[in-house]
């Protein structure tokens, strides 16, 4: 028998986050009966209060009558690496972006693509703006999603207008931070003050997508913060934006195309 986490790991069937409410798929689509099922539960208590009791929990309902459509979960994202996600203090606007190119399944996607029909964005506490684009045949569409006024206590999944997504699409996830109340560097990672930037889809039919990401090459964070060290700005642990050069130096860092970005895909396992 295989080991249940490790399976479990491979595909993410729902997300949720604070200020989430309830979703209902479409009455013709469902999620395909899985064998096991693993509830993960990120919690933060940065103050260290004592006696809070939590009840949270998820509902999900089950048919033994199939729907004609199976969905999956198609993640765009930014790697939550410190490389990828690094952003120094006392920085009002820093625009970080996230490539997934289709490109790497073309095989799977069949010619008449998939549909997504539901959207949540996904950020921290420094983000306030994050918006998930869609590129075909080098034609920038309508956005898929869209939040100028991102808010961590207040995460919706929300429906989409059935966007249809070909092979050989391109999608890129904005999301904009504002460090300008912090003193201390923000990096990737799964703390509500590290940061992460994701646009999650939910998708039909289900094709075995799974997580699409990109991070910086090593050698491209290493360049940055050699530069950065010689001019003074970068002294190991702390990164110093304050001056209108080292603005600019971090902006063409992380303003990089994806030619210098490693691109990846986790790809689900079909059920």
């Amino acid at each position: 028998m295989p080991d249940p986490h490790i399976y479990c790991r491979q595909q993410i069937v729902y997300a949720w986050a604070v200020g989430g409410s309830i979703f209902y798929y479409p009455e013709n689509v469902g999620y395909e009966y899985f064998e096991y099922a693993m509830l993960e539960m990120h919690y933060d208590n940065p103050n260290e209060v004592a006696g809070v009791i939590d009840n949270s929990g998820l509902r999900m309902y089950y048919t033994d009558e199939l729907r004609d459509e199976t969905a999956e979960m198609l993640v765009a994202a930014t790697e939550t690496y410190f490389r990828t996600l690094f952003i120094p203090p006392g920085v009002e606007h820093a625009l970080i972006t996230g490539y997934c190119d289709l490109d790497l399944i073309s095989d799977r996607i069949p010619e008449t693509g998939v549909t997504a029909f539901a959207s949540m964005l996904h950020a921290h506490t420094a983000a306030v703006s994050l918006r998930l684009r869609h590129v075909r045949d080098g034609v920038e569409l309508k956005p898929i999603d869209n939040n100028p006024t991102y808010d961590f206590d207040y995460q919706q999944t929300i429906a989409l207008d059935n966007v249809l997504i070909l092979p050989g699409d391109k999608l890129l996830i904005e999301c904009v931070f504002n460090t300008s109340n912090r003193d201390f560097m923000t990096y990737g990672g799964i703390s509500s003050r590290e940061e992460m930037c994701q646009g999650w889809l939910t998708i039909y039919p289900a094709v075995g997508s799974g997580f699409c990401a990109s991070t910086q090459k090593q050698e491209t964070f290493e360049s940055f913060l050699n530069t950065a060290s010689e001019r003074g700005y970068w002294d190991g642990e702390m990164y110093d934006a304050s001056t209108e050069d080292a603005l600019n130096l971090y902006h063409e860092y992380t303003c990089a195309n994806k030619n210098i970005m490693d691109l990846l895909f986790q790809i689900n396992t079909p059920n």
